[in-house]
């Protein structure tokens, strides 16, 4: 195989799939395999989060809540455009929108009343080893301050249940843990308050419910997380390389990106899973061409847009930023 430029850009969406399963992570990011169709909560996300920008920026008046309506909608139609289906997706739906805003705005209007937006939806990257020069890539909905208490992200999460596995899993979550790494780079750290997650849980039977969920990680346990990083970064690196050192088309089994076989089931399954199934070894057969339902679309954490470099406190951690 011939190696591609994103490979080695990695990010906390890459590293999570490489934890759960590097063989799933060679189908996706290495041969660049995604299933060609529309994903539904992704698409239903991405309308929700952005309607949630609008009014981080333009407050929780009226006006503010119509414009993020209409911004939802545009989005979410470029990917499901209104037919007689609709229902079926219900209630991940635009329509209906404004009176769940309306909701969320009388909710949360009196404690956001003290919270600034300083930014939204940046992007860029922070160094896990500055000596290796190993940086992870990111992309946060917003930085936030919180009069008494100090800096914030605040993560839009849209759910379809709300439990208590789901809840648990976001206090470890590695790309929750990355969102608090890039407040510490940036800002003292006695000044950092956190990642709030503003989950909206959407179901048929009980509506709309709102939960704010505040994972807040001292010091001493974003060493733990630093130590991941770097164990999963090096790993990955290490496959690559491995990947790289011959052609593998005559070797009975690929001896890099192994299968994990513990959550091929898991949410709504693997799109790979019949591929390890009936492949021993993948690079004996065609990857530089998707099989039939999928698409090449290689995953880029990086953009071309305006780098803004940002310094913490009296030391330079090399943290950059780049805002639309």
């Amino acid at each position: 195989m011939k190696l591609h430029v994103t490979w080695n850009i990695l990010d906390s969406t890459k590293i999570e799939e490489y934890m759960s399963c590097p063989r799933k992570y060679f189908y996706r990011y290495i041969c660049g395999w995604t299933p060609d169709v529309s994903n539904e909560d992704f698409v239903f996300g991405s309308a929700y989060n952005a309607a949630q920008k609008v009014l981080l920026q333009k407050g929780y008046s009226l006006k503010a809540i119509a414009e993020a309506v209409e911004v939802a909608e545009r989005i979410y139609r470029e990917g499901f455009p209104m037919d007689e289906t609709d229902h079926e997706r219900a209630p991940n739906l635009p329509p209906g929108l404004d009176k769940v805003l309306l909701e969320y705005v009388n909710r949360f209007k009196d404690e956001d009343r003290y919270v600034k937006t300083l930014y939204t939806e940046i992007a860029g990257k922070v160094p896990i080893d500055m000596e290796k020069g190993w940086f992870l890539h990111f992309k946060m909905d917003s930085i936030l301050f919180k009069e008494s208490f100090g800096y914030m992200s605040r993560k839009h999460k849209t759910f379809s249940a709300n439990s208590k596995r789901i809840r648990n899993s976001l206090e470890l979550k590695f790309q929750i843990g990355t969102y608090n790494h890039v407040l510490y780079c940036i800002y003292p750290i006695e000044e950092v308050w956190g990642v709030e997650i503003n989950a909206a849980v959407f179901t048929k039977s009980k509506g709309v419910e709102f939960e704010r969920i505040l994972v807040r990680k001292p010091p001493r346990m974003m060493q733990v997380w630093l130590h991941q990083a770097n164990y999963y970064y090096g790993e990955h690196l290490k496959d690559v390389e491995k990947l790289m050192e011959k052609d593998w088309s005559d070797e009975d089994v690929l001896e890099c990106f192994e299968m994990r076989p513990v959550s091929c089931t898991a949410y709504r399954g693997c799109p790979y899973i019949y591929f390890c199934v009936n492949w021993a070894n993948p690079c004996q057969y065609e990857l530089d061409e998707p099989p039939p339902g999928f698409k090449v679309e290689f995953w880029d954490p990086t953009d071309s847009r305006k780098t803004v470099m940002f310094q913490t406190g009296q030391e330079k951690k090399g943290v950059s930023l780049r805002r639309p």
